[in-house]
């Protein structure tokens, strides 16, 4: 009997300094500066009236789960756009301790901590792998290109007019057409969306896909941001910083992205 009493003593101790350790985790609040959908880092149902964390999946919140989990920290996720992301992180009392992703550096480095990347995608341009239309790979500027009418085409080095439209189906109607030699793009977007059969386009681009090739030029990095506001901001910073550099390093972001991404090589 006094083995039992003994056994049971030692087990409530352990559940309740697990208990205390999980109580005593520093909650931290994120912000997910998305307004819709940015295949396949987030992905949910466009068609919902109010998107809650648990709606979106991808690489960006399998990463997040992946770098808290061995940390002192417990987090929430709250998707609002990025302009309201960067008005709350201005604001006293903020409700945005962290905030996932940007791809630009803003000015207000008062305010805000950089973490080191939280992934890059790959910028370049997509072509057919048709013998009727020649594509110089070594030039980007001696293809006539198309796009999406709004994007930032100022990192992809092009200097020629670009051929605008306002939708990525249309982009590769017309380069399935020759009406374009390249397409520019960020990469992995594009190749998820065919991969899920996502863009309104000829049966026939999907058939023939093995011949839409790509070419990457160059990264672009989103940035993991700590609000300077938040208690413990400069060791939440440098505990995130060693996670995402051992993701990185460990092959647990190119284990993530293969499961959303299988055609990305």
């Amino acid at each position: 009997m006094a083995r039992i009493y003994v056994v049971l003593i030692f087990t409530l101790i352990a559940l309740s300094s697990k208990s205390y350790a999980s109580n005593n985790l520093q909650q931290v609040k994120i912000c997910l500066g998305d307004g819709s959908p940015w295949v396949p880092y987030t992905i949910w149902d466009e068609n919902l009236s109010k998107v809650k964390a648990t709606d979106i999946t991808g690489i960006l919140p399998d990463l997040v789960k992946e770098i808290f989990s061995k940390t002192r920290y417990e987090y929430t996720i709250s998707p609002m756009s990025w302009s309201k992301v960067m008005r709350d992180m201005k604001a006293k009392g903020s409700q945005c301790d962290v905030a996932i992703s940007t791809s630009l550096k803003h000015q207000n480095v008062e305010l805000m901590d950089y973490a080191f990347p939280l992934y890059k995608s790959s910028l370049g341009y997509f072509y057919t792998g048709s013998d009727s239309v020649w594509v110089d790979l070594s030039n980007i500027n001696k293809n006539q290109a198309c796009g999406i009418v709004g994007y930032n085409y100022e990192h992809f080095n092009y200097k020629n007019e670009i051929n605008l439209v306002d939708s990525t189906s249309k982009a590769l109607s017309l380069l399935s057409k020759n009406r374009c030699q390249i397409f520019l793009s960020e990469i992995e977007p594009i190749l998820y969306g065919m991969e899920k059969g996502l863009y309104q386009i000829d049966q026939k681009i999907y058939n023939s896909q093995d011949n839409l090739l790509y070419k990457v030029t160059d990264e672009k990095a989103y940035y993991l941001i700590v609000n300077k506001q938040t208690h413990n901001a400069e060791a939440i910073l440098a505990d995130l910083n060693q996670r995402l550099t051992e993701v990185q390093q460990n092959g647990t972001f190119d284990a993530i992205k293969s499961k959303y991404l299988k055609s990305y090589k």
